[in-house]
């Protein structure tokens, strides 16, 4: 290892060297960087204090774990919740002459592309103008609702809301508006639903609204008489 630190050094993400326990026998430049610290005082301390999440303890965490166990691990991805970073740890076991035995730990920063992951999975999945379920989420939700349903020997009710003449907002006031009324209709449904409960934008100006786990249709019609309150006051813009 001292022969090739200048190697070790170069490689530009967090690399450091432990044994068995967990304990550190080296570390490179990006490593110290990383935790603002000295390769003297790092060396000998446990990785776990320095380089993986704190609101974890040892016993529960799973790099922790395949260190001691001195399994490989390949892209796990954790969170440091304080800073909102992403790390990717992957560890490879070695031995080397001497019988020295010790696995490399590389930890780089993916925050940014975990950011780019999680942007695209909303955007998949929620609509983008109401924040709410698109299409796709709300088709998952309602497969799995009525799998609880029958399981459970409960109802799902599904609600389906279109505007009557909303082209004519659009035509007469432009898309702008249109958006506006769309964003406050939803608001006013969803203020009527319980967590469990889904609105989702169906497409334009059309809504779903699933109801799992009810007991009688009766609750449903409930939730209907107070979803048409909401809608039948005016909307006032501007």
């Amino acid at each position: 290892m001292a022969r090739g630190s200048s190697t070790y050094d170069a490689i530009p993400t967090p690399t450091i060297v432990v044994d068995k326990n967990c304990f550190i026998l080296q570390v490179n430049k990006s490593a110290c960087r990383e935790v603002e610290d000295k390769r003297s005082r790092l060396i000998g301390q446990h990785c776990h204090n320095i380089f993986h999440p704190n609101y974890l303890t040892v016993d529960e965490c799973p790099v922790c774990q395949h260190i001691k166990s001195e399994q490989p691990l390949d892209s796990y991805v954790m969170e440091f919740r304080k800073t909102k970073i992403w790390r990717e740890f992957t560890l490879t076991p070695y031995q080397m002459i001497g019988d020295i035995e010790g696995i490399v730990h590389v930890s780089p920063d993916v925050t940014r592309r975990k950011q780019d992951q999680d942007k695209l999975i909303y955007q998949a999945k929620f609509d983008q103008l109401t924040g709410f379920p698109n299409r796709v989420l709300a088709t998952d939700r309602l497969e799995m609702a009525i799998k609880h349903a029958e399981r459970d020997n409960v109802s799902t009710a599904i609600m389906f809301i279109d505007i009557d003449n909303f082209k004519n907002i659009n035509d007469s006031l432009g898309h702008i508006f249109g958006d506006k009324v769309i964003i406050e209709i939803s608001k006013r449904v969803a203020e009527n639903l319980r967590d469990s409960d889904t609105m989702a934008r169906w497409g334009g100006d059309e809504f779903l609204i699933i109801l799992p786990e009810l007991n009688s249709i009766s609750e449903s019609e409930k939730v209907a008489e107070k979803i048409l309150g909401k809608l039948s006051k005016p909307i006032i813009m501007e």
